[in-house]
């Protein structure tokens, strides 16, 4: 039975339950799939984002951030555990890395880096708390060419996927789930980042359980 956004599940004469008697499990049932969208960023601002290091601006409808370190941009309410994450990125000329970064803390700690390191040739899967590189996979990136990069987590597993290929370039499993915020991030250059789109899981919270009679 489901009475607006509660959904109740009668079990009848369940497994060492008395016969006659009911469990009820009632569930609050979480929004349906939260999403964000910011396609092209068109309204020329970074309404919903805030920059934690750095300077980020709106050029041209997309976002692009400049450094001779590392800066990061975090989206505002919003965080996930199992999600799919992706958006496109194009790296200037000279730029190390540009990068997705979920999980984590709003002070940016315990965060995974999806990066594009056009130093190494790598797609790169690390953590920054404590530093240390999980994964990579072998990927020529050319200066000024925009690639589309996808994050698709699943409990302890992440998947990363370049340019919608159907195989994923990482996949992953991690001791520690992957819940937390998004961000951008740039390290040691210029990069720019379009067509933002984050798809947060809906889940089922536990609200109740009682024996009747």
């Amino acid at each position: 039975e489901q009475y607006g956004n509660s959904l109740t599940i009668i079990l009848t004469n369940a497994w060492e339950v008395t016969a006659g008697s009911n469990i009820t499990v009632t569930f609050d049932l979480v929004s349906p799939l939260q999403s964000s969208l910011e396609s092209n960023f068109i309204d020329g601002t970074l309404t919903g984002w805030t920059a934690k290091t750095g300077t980020w601006t709106n050029l041209n409808g997309v976002i692009q951030s400049a450094t001779t370190g590392t800066v990061q941009l975090s989206k505002d309410n919003l965080t996930g555990m199992n999600y799919s994450y992706e958006a496109d990125i194009k790296l200037n000329a000279g730029t190390s890395a540009g990068a997705l970064t979920v999980g984590g803390n709003d002070e940016n700690s315990n965060n995974y880096f999806v990066s594009l390191d056009s130093e190494n040739g790598q797609i790169k899967l690390y953590k920054n708390t404590p530093d240390q590189q999980l994964s990579n996979s072998l990927f020529a990136i050319t200066p000024n060419v925009w690639y589309h990069l996808k994050v698709v987590t699943n409990g302890l597993n992440i998947k990363i996927y370049i340019n919608n290929e159907i195989s994923p370039a990482i996949d992953y499993n991690s001791e520690s789930d992957f819940a937390g915020n998004f961000g951008l991030n740039v390290y040691k250059g210029t990069a720019q980042f379009d067509n933002v789109k984050i798809l947060v899981e809906p889940s089922l919270a536990l609200n109740d359980n009682s024996l009747l009679a």
